[in-house]
């Protein structure tokens, strides 16, 4: 009957008959008609929208197949388990409670591992380094995003692991390791050289800007002319005007010496050409 209505969408019956199942089964100490009625409970109030139900089912989907050593029920399980907590997490994160999301995204990685999901547990990471930069505590969160590479990496995932080195980098620089911000940020541009001419762009900025701080001028600019290139290829004129200004200020700022000698050695001239540009 649990399975007819499911079958029919009637959702609501479909629950009254499982948990039927479910309370006959445990009334006969009947491990594995729980575990099934456990599962399909899970399923129905995730369609149902009920997580905190959803989540109770499959934690004990999970606790009674490892009971039963049924290691393929365990997997199924903990791949359940892994939306559930993290749509959890999210949920936490809208609504602004960043230990509540930390905890749930903490969990759906670790079911996540469990179940060899490298680009879930990866995911998790990626979202518990950002909650740690939201809080200042910039070295775990760079932990949690080496983790974020690392898995990215593991999983076959460029684009993923692309992202990961520009979050990695993000935290390399707030903690002054800028030599090794401008390693992952290059590392980044390899990875995205023919997928995402965005992200490119972005780090092409970022890497000008740090150049830039270290007064490695030249570099500097070289960065800040790819990031125009990119800009302009895409239209954006947001990014475009950013692009404009970044190279202008680094040029000057290269030009600046040459500049200065000349105001040195010829101010009258200098001052005649501002008047009426013409060569001196």
């Amino acid at each position: 009957m649990a399975r007819h209505f499911t079958q029919l969408g009637m959702l609501d019956k479909s629950v009254f008959f499982w948990k039927k199942c479910l309370q006959v089964s445990v009334s006969a100490a009947w491990g594995a008609g729980e575990l099934e009625a456990s599962c399909a409970l899970g399923l129905l109030y995730e369609s149902l929208h009920q997580p905190h139900l959803a989540m109770s089912c499959h934690e004990r989907c999970l606790q009674l197949a490892l009971q039963l050593q049924r290691q393929d029920d365990a997997a199924t399980a903990h791949a359940q388990l892994v939306q559930v907590y993290a749509q959890q997490a999210e949920h936490c994160s809208r609504e602004g409670d960043l230990q509540g999301a930390a905890e749930f995204y903490s969990k759906c990685r670790d079911a996540a591992l469990q179940c060899g999901d490298a680009a879930s547990a990866g995911a998790a990471c990626h979202h518990l380094g950002l909650i740690d930069q939201q809080q200042g505590s910039w070295q775990t969160a760079m932990d949690h995003q080496r983790a974020y590479m690392e898995l990215s990496r593991q999983a076959g995932d460029q684009e993923a692991e692309g992202r990961a080195c520009v979050a990695y980098a993000e935290c390399q620089q707030q903690l002054g390791q800028l030599s090794g911000a401008v390693e992952s940020l290059e590392t980044h541009l390899e990875l995205s050289r023919l997928q995402d001419p965005r992200g490119q762009a972005t780090a092409c900025c970022k890497l000008g800007v740090l150049y830039q701080q270290q007064g490695q001028l030249q570099q500097a600019v070289g960065y800040f002319e790819r990031f125009f290139e990119l800009a302009r290829s895409l239209g954006e004129r947001r990014l475009l005007d950013i692009a404009r200004i970044n190279l202008g200020a680094a040029r000057s700022a290269l030009r600046m010496p040459e500049y200065k000698q000349l105001c040195w050695g010829d101010l009258n001239g200098v001052l005649a050409w501002k008047s009426t540009r013409q060569a001196f």
